[in-house]
Order: C-alpha cells, then structure tokens, then sequence
C-alpha cells in the first residue's frame, strides 16, 4: 500500500479534497458576499478577488495538463 503509484495517488485526492473543500469556499464565500452587499468597493474588491482566483486556477490546470501530456507522450 506504500507503493509510489498508491501514495502519489491518494496524496494528490487528499490534497485537491482539502484545497477544494477547506480552503476555496473562504474565498469563494468572500466574492459572493461582496456582490451581494450591494456596495460598491465590496464589489469592485470582489471582482478584483474573483479575478486573482480564476488566473491562477487556470495556470495550474495548464500546467497539471502539460506535465500529464509530457509524461505519457513516450
């Protein structure tokens, strides 16, 4: 159960589970309430979260996909 395959696989699952379930909805919960309060620099400061977030999510996801296609291209 120790095996390389095993604890890259569970350790990426545990990972994504604790940053997509612990740490984005702060965030996330931040843009809505900053929308919805209806002031205008919460929302402009929401916006301009909601922006930071989605840049780097889209990095990332490039970058998971480039390595995914390099190591299986062989």
């Amino acid at each position: 159960m120790h095996c390389p395959d095993y604890t890259r696989w569970h350790g990426t699952c545990d990972l994504a589970r604790h940053f997509y379930t612990r740490m984005m909805p702060g965030p996330e919960h931040l843009v809505e309430k900053g929308r919805a309060s209806g002031d205008t620099k919460k929302v402009k400061a929401a916006d301009a979260l909601q922006a930071r977030l989605d840049p780097e999510e889209k990095a990332r996801r490039k970058k998971a996909a480039d390595e995914f296609r390099a190591g299986h291209s062989k």
